[in-house]
């Protein structure tokens, strides 16, 4: 898929599969810190395995021709725009169909989603998770004084040195100059003149290393923030595990894609305060408790989709910045399975540092959907 910057603000939520938009989208990564890490590697995996156990259970496998196509149809990519939906023929009356595969498929489901939520969860805490976040400065044109020194203008966690020298932001990008008889590890190797930071819009940033502490330029909305990763960070180090609501086969929801003709801009908001613009190209239309439902997603390719969505129990049981949601491509006749079980915080769920998205409006269901994770015990952000 062409990435845009929409596509980068996004691709940072998802870290694991949810690890990073601050998100998780397929993951370039950027060294081996995972910088723009979102569902990537993990979830390409998990979200097959989760759609041929699940689908299986609730839906008659269409040739495999036959949804190679439309998975190719439908996750071709715009021109210049975030690909938000795709379109889809119509699907069976039901929408809210409950699996009732065998016993021993409902229980390989069970097992298949337990082993995705350890991943899940393993990713989080990795020491390039998003666990590790400590720091978030924008850097707007200028000198900015940087170390652990509380005299500087961005103050970074020790093993940093007290001062580590000027970061110099022009319309042209980020340079960190070292102060005299500073050496710096950039990009993996020691330099000790004025190193020109690459942000993350490309397909590498320059990471600055101090021992456990990492720091990198990331570009959002047409800003530039500097971002500080700290491997022995409180949040890492206190994890103790996300509660999670019973998984139930009820949440396991069979839904069509419905297209928009022409596709319709969005406007998705962000933790930041800010916003941005995606195309989107349709909606999955389902039902839940007998409540009409939609959801448009914010991405898609050949491996699925991801959703960022908000309901009734925002804010009360659930994170208040919505969750994520990963669902596979739709079938050869345009049905989708979601499979609310694996609904998942957003980094910002964990950290005040991070980036994500938020629900827009189309994306507020007007149902609890109590399945998927909790609200996290030590949230720190305000939208929680």
């Amino acid at each position: 898929m062409t990435t845009s910057r929409a596509h980068r603000a996004l691709a940072e939520h998802r870290a694991l599969d949810a690890s990073g938009v601050d998100r998780g989208a397929p993951r370039p990564r950027c060294g081996r810190h995972g910088l723009r890490g979102a569902r990537g590697d993990l979830r390409a995996a998990s979200t097959r395995r989760a759609g041929a156990i699940a689908l299986a259970l609730a839906i008659p496998a269409p040739p495999a021709h036959a949804a190679a196509h439309a998975i190719a149809a439908a996750s071709a990519p715009h021109p210049t725009t975030h690909l938000c939906a795709i379109a889809v023929r119509p699907h069976p009356p039901s929408t809210s169909a409950r699996a009732t595969g065998a016993p021993d498929s409902l229980e390989a489901w069970r097992r298949d989603t337990e082993a995705w939520h350890a991943r899940r969860v393993a990713r989080l805490t990795a020491p390039d998770g998003w666990l590790t976040l400590v720091g978030l400065h924008q850097l707007t044109p200028g000198e900015h004084t940087i170390g652990s020194a509380g005299d500087n203008a961005i103050v970074v966690p020790r093993p940093v040195p007290a001062h580590v020298g000027v970061l110099r932001v022009d319309s042209t990008g980020v340079v960190l100059a070292p102060a005299p008889g500073v050496t710096l590890r950039a990009g993996g190797t020691l330099v000790r003149a004025p190193v020109r930071l690459r942000d993350d819009s490309g397909a590498r940033a320059t990471v600055i290393d101090f021992g456990p502490v990492h720091l990198h330029v990331i570009s959002r909305a047409g800003r530039r923030y500097l971002r500080v990763r700290d491997e022995n960070a409180r949040a890492r180090r206190d994890f103790r595990g996300i509660e999670r609501f019973p998984v139930d086969p009820r949440w396991r929801v069979v839904g069509r894609w419905e297209p928009y003709d022409p596709p319709r801009r969005i406007r998705v908001p962000n933790v930041l305060g800010t916003a941005f613009d995606a195309v989107c190209r349709g909606a999955v239309v389902f039902e839940l408790d007998g409540v009409p439902c939609r959801l448009e997603p914010m991405e898609m390719d050949a491996d699925g989709m991801f959703i960022v969505f908000g309901d009734s129990t925002s804010g009360v049981e659930t994170y208040g910045g919505g969750r994520f949601l990963d669902a596979p491509p739709p079938d050869a006749t345009g049905r989708v399975l979601l499979d609310f079980n694996r609904a998942y915080n957003p980094p910002c769920a964990f950290t005040p540092w991070a980036t994500c998205p938020l629900p827009h409006p189309a994306n507020r269901l007007k149902v609890a959907v109590r399945a998927g994770e909790k609200k996290y015990r030590d949230t720190h952000h305000p939208a929680r």
